[in-house]
C-alpha cells in the first residue's frame, strides 16, 4: 500500500518543513506557530499546504494529548441533595 500523495508542490512543503513526531515543547511550538500563521490565511491556502496543515494539525494533536492532558478528576459531591 502506498501513502505517497500526489498533490503539487507538497514535497516542497516538506523539504522546506520536514514534519517530524513532535517529542518537545519546543518543537511544539515551532509546528504550532506555523499553523496558526497558516490558519491566519486559509483562504488562500493551496492544496499543498492545506494537506501540509492537516498533518501538523495530527502531530500537534498528539503532543498535546500525550504531555499536556489533565489529570482525570474526581466527580464533585452535591451537598444539597
Amino acid at each position: 500500500m502506498s501513502a505517497a500523495i500526489n498533490v503539487p508542490g507538497y514535497a516542497a512543503i516538506l523539504a522546506k518543513h520536514p514534519p517530524r513526531i513532535i517529542r518537545t515543547e519546543s518543537e511544539n511550538e515551532y509546528y504550532s506557530s506555523l499553523l496558526e500563521e497558516m490558519d491566519q490565511r486559509f483562504d488562500q491556502l493551496s492544496a499543498a499546504e492545506k494537506e501540509f496543515a492537516d498533518l501538523l494539525t495530527l502531530l500537534i494533536e498528539d503532543f498535546e494529548a500525550k504531555h499536556c492532558a489533565l489529570p482525570k478528576a474526581s466527580p464533585l459531591k452535591c451537598f444539597a441533595c
